[in-house]
């Protein structure tokens, strides 16, 4: 039976999935990198194999949560980020977005530069359209 109050239901399954996430961080803790016990965090093994979110594991049944969690392991939060940089794809030199990325080598500044040559000019054109 659901509760009268929106508010409370919301406690209540908030509270009951941080229950549920923090049982299994217990029971596959500490950290499989590093072997830390702070800030852990739920993270998938293969991130490009699992389409659903480790967030919204907590709520499903309990057979189909542990299917999803068996493709899972947990990290601290330095580890976990560390994890994510190594499997994110960089882009490649020359372009604004690695510049972005703090890459500062010549093919990067020029594509930096061209870039910044088209803004102006566009909002030089721009402005020049308002004094009309």
């Amino acid at each position: 039976m659901p509760y009268k109050a929106l508010d409370r239901q919301r406690d209540f399954q908030a509270t009951w999935m941080w229950r549920r996430r923090q049982a299994w961080i217990l029971e596959n803790g500490p950290c499989h990198s590093c072997g830390s016990r702070l800030d852990l965090r739920v993270v998938r093994k293969d991130s490009k194999r699992s389409t659903i979110r480790v967030t919204s594991i907590w709520s499903l049944n309990d057979e189909r949560r542990e299917e999803l969690l068996a493709e899972c392991m947990v990290l601290c939060k330095p580890c976990a980020l560390a994890k994510i940089r190594e499997e994110r794809p960089q882009p490649e030199h020359g372009t604004t977005n690695r510049y972005k990325q703090g890459c500062r080598c010549d093919p990067c500044k020029e594509a930096k530069a061209v870039t910044m040559a088209e803004y102006r000019a566009a909002k030089r054109k721009e402005r020049a359209m308002k004094r009309r």
